[in-house]
């Protein structure tokens, strides 16, 4: 899941959350809506041919941007 906030310093950034609500990763900084979203768009079509991303160190493996596995 997808979700889009501001930071303190008032510029865009976006969040990927597990299902369990755990934070899994954080953008960078955007200076407007428009580019945060573009920036989720862009990371959604990256995952299509990356079907799979392990990260050893935490344990986790990520299979889509729709669902987590451990």
């Amino acid at each position: 899941m997808f979700e889009l906030f501001n930071d303190e310093d008032s510029n865009f950034r976006f969040r990927i959350k597990g299902p369990d609500g755990a934070v899994m990763a954080t953008s960078r900084a955007f200076p407007d809506k428009v580019s945060a979203v573009a920036g989720i768009r862009d990371t959604r079509e990256s995952a299509e041919w990356a079907p799979s991303l392990t990260c050893a160190c935490h344990g986790w493996l990520m299979r889509s941007l729709s669902g987590w596995a451990r």
